[in-house]
């Protein structure tokens, strides 16, 4: 029976879901920041050079047995005024220092540099010595470049002339033994040593020299062998000058795991290319630039890798003046391998940031997240007016995915120091600390400064979250809420880890949990913060208490999310990474709605009234009685609504025979009164539900 009377206002429900969901959303993010994955910046080794010397435009991590001068790095503007009988004016400097302790560079002395240069012949000032640093994989020594260094020749008039020929050094790591410079003897190149980089096996020094006047320019292939043999030219055959061929150099094993070819990159080709050659100077592929714009320098870096694990090497393009939406935001083309060519696979963009140079520098890192597969280092230094930034990608069984897991920028790293150029030079990793997680350098030149990064143990979480049933019985009101009748639930969480070096044998952790559904907020409490001390070898288990209130879409399942960290309180130095922060379970509600599981539903109305006229200014009470029937599967959430004019007043609703309950509320507006009633969650199929 429905007897109409005044009411209060009502707001809608609907608003009140999309704020708690909104809520939830904004504890969740206040909760768990969305930065970094497992690199710490906050313990940073910090190295420092003179001003205006590029220091950091280079450097190198070397693994050494015996020693801990292991960080290498390159001053190309910085001058050997300190090493012995030196009379040279900035050459170029590479700087030892040690990885245990900040700020402990001192000046590496090419041993002999001055006996095995001629002054009559060279002029090795402004050489810029430490342009690039390449380190043995299978030795401990380095190569270093110096492009600007200069031959002179004297004709018969005694008219010096000048050729910028370049030289590279090979030298051991503890500084003891230097070999002759490998030096570039042909008259169609210039600037030798632009690039340089060992073969995989550390047997062949790939040098890139630039084309004189007409010529091209390319590569020179130094066996890496006492005394240095004279290089193998392998220079283009095209008569296209300023293309820049080996700007930049790399060596793989693309289409087989037994030869490897060498790569360069000729970045001004139009747009830039890359070819691939293999020993007999052979263009086995080239990849063109599909850049509409000239000048986007493709092919100014390489980066080879298997970043899909199947055993043939990848590659990386980077063409870091492309410019997207902004003048040079840079971007990198990976290139796989199908065992007969490269394929062009995907574009990395960084943040797309105007002027950023993605792609300037490409590195990789080690296994730096612990998960079996290799990860990669791509540099922005000209970021956020040149402030520099590099992106962390952590490659997976997939392969490389297009977004990056973080992002550091010079202010990141920047340990009260300014921060310039911050990405222009990334090392290859070492774990230098002794606890099996790989360690790199990344160079900052325009403020000479270098950083060296250390990558934080990984924790894989065990998290298993288990439910008291698999679905929820919204008919079974199971518990009290404040005096009502109401739905509950139990869910159990379990969690575990294994332990290993790295990882604290005690961990204190903390997590929330939230509880929702796909389109709307519908438990008692949708956030709920707790904590908790793991040990190892351990398995905790904590049991949440869920209750269910409203009315909920029980067309959609209950979303119930747990999400974990690193308490704020933890007191290790360089503390572990969450890899598994999240665990959700998603739980229906039970319906009885036939083997296919879709509620077809029949429902009828009817109504009648007990007073046929209503008379004029005379106030009287009448009952309205509605039976609405179904004829077919159970209908759930099922409501019938009373609209009514301003001059009646609704009084209340009784339930009329034996029923499901039901519950009345009202609402308003401008012309028009209503009453909404649930007929039963669910009204049962061959049910009446009779309103009076």
């Amino acid at each position: 029976m429905i007897i109409l009377n005044r009411f209060s206002y009502l707001s809608p429900k609907k608003t009140y879901y999309q704020f708690m969901c909104w809520l939830t959303i904004l504890l969740l993010y206040l909760f768990y920041p969305l930065s970094a994955f497992n690199i710490d910046t906050k313990h940073a080794r910090v190295y420092s050079g003179k001003t205006e010397t590029y220091f950091g435009y280079s450097v190198g991590l070397a693994h050494l047995t015996s020693a801990t001068n292991n960080v290498l790095i390159g001053a190309p503007k910085d001058n050997y005024d300190l090493c012995k009988n030196s009379d040279f004016s900035k050459t170029g400097v590479i700087f030892s220092c040690s990885s245990t302790t900040d700020d402990s560079c001192s000046k590496f002395c090419v041993h002999n540099l001055e006996s095995i240069l001629d002054r009559d012949i060279q002029n090795v000032s402004n050489a810029w010595l430490g342009v690039n640093i390449d380190i043995n994989p299978r030795k401990e020594e380095f190569v270093t470049c110096g492009h600007r260094w200069k031959s002179v020749f004297v004709d018969d008039q005694y008219v010096k002339t000048f050729y910028m020929k370049g030289f590279c050094v090979v030298t051991t790591l503890n500084g003891s033994k230097s070999r002759r410079p490998l030096l570039m003897k042909s008259d169609k190149i210039t600037a030798g040593g632009t690039s340089l980089k060992y073969t995989q096996d550390g047997q062949k020094i790939i040098v890139g020299v630039l084309g004189r006047d007409k010529y091209p320019g390319g590569i020179i292939l130094f066996p890496n062998v006492e005394p240095n043999p004279d290089g193998k030219p392998m220079l283009l055959s095209s008569n296209i000058d300023n293309n820049y061929a080996g700007y930049a150099v790399a060596s793989g094993k693309f289409f087989n795991n037994k030869y490897e070819y060498y790569v360069m990159g000729v970045p001004r080709n139009g747009s830039g290319a890359v070819l691939i050659i293999d020993e007999t100077n052979h263009i086995v592929q080239r990849l063109q630039s599909e850049s509409k714009e000239i000048g986007s320098y493709f092919g100014m870096k390489l980066c080879v890798a298997d970043v899909n694990k199947d055993g043939l090497d990848d590659l990386l393009v980077g063409a870091p003046m492309e410019p997207g939406q902004l003048r040079e935001e840079g971007q990198v083309i990976v290139y796989l391998s199908d065992g007969k060519k490269l394929q062009k696979k995907l574009v990395l963009f960084g943040d797309k940031e105007e002027g950023a140079r993605f792609g300037s520098t490409m590195t990789l890192i080690g296994d730096i997240d612990q998960d079996g597969f290799i990860d990669i280092a791509i540099g922005a230094p000209y970021e956020n007016n040149q402030e520099g930034a590099i992106y962390i990608y952590n490659t997976n069984k997939e392969g490389l995915p297009s977004t990056y897991s973080q992002k550091i920028t010079g202010k990141d790293a920047a340990m009260g120091k300014d921060m310039k150029g911050f990405g222009i030079s990334i090392s290859d990793s070492v774990d230098v600390n002794n606890d099996s997680c790989p360690d790199f350098l990344v160079g900052a030149y325009l403020s000479n400064q270098v950083r060296l990064l250390f990558s934080r143990p990984v924790l894989d979480l065990n998290l298993e979250l288990l439910p008291e049933s698999q679905k929820i019985n919204f008919a079974e009101y199971n518990c009290p809420n404040h005096g009502n009748k109401a739905v509950c639930f139990k869910v159990k969480l379990k969690f575990s880890y294994v332990q290993n070096n790295q990882i604290p044998p005690k961990i204190d952790l903390e997590g929330q949990l939230a509880t929702g559904s796909q389109s709307q907020m519908n438990l008692s409490r949708s956030v709920q913060s707790f904590g908790f001390k793991l040990e190892t070898g351990k398995k905790l288990e904590k049991e949440f208490h869920i209750i269910v209130k409203e009315h909920p879409n029980i067309f959609q399942p209950i979303h119930i999310t747990i999400q974990m960290a690193l308490a704020k309180n933890a007191t290790c130095k360089i503390c572990p990474i969450l890899r598994t922060k999240t665990v959700l379970k998603k739980i229906p509600f039970e319906l009885e709605c036939g083997d296919d599981d879709k509620c077809t539903t029949d429902l009828k109305v009817s109504a009648s009234t007990t007073l046929k006229y209503l008379l004029y200014q005379k106030e009287e009470k009448f009952d309205i009685k509605v039976v609405v029937s179904n004829g077919n599967n159970h209908a759930y959430n099922s409501f019938a609504t009373f609209v009514f004019p301003k001059y009646l007043q609704y009084i209340q609703a009784i339930k009329y025979k034996v029923q499901p309950d039901f519950e009345c509320s009202t609402d308003s507006s401008a012309e028009e009164d209503m009453v909404r009633c649930t007929l039963g969650n669910p009204l049962p199929k061959n049910t009446d539900s009779n309103l009076l």
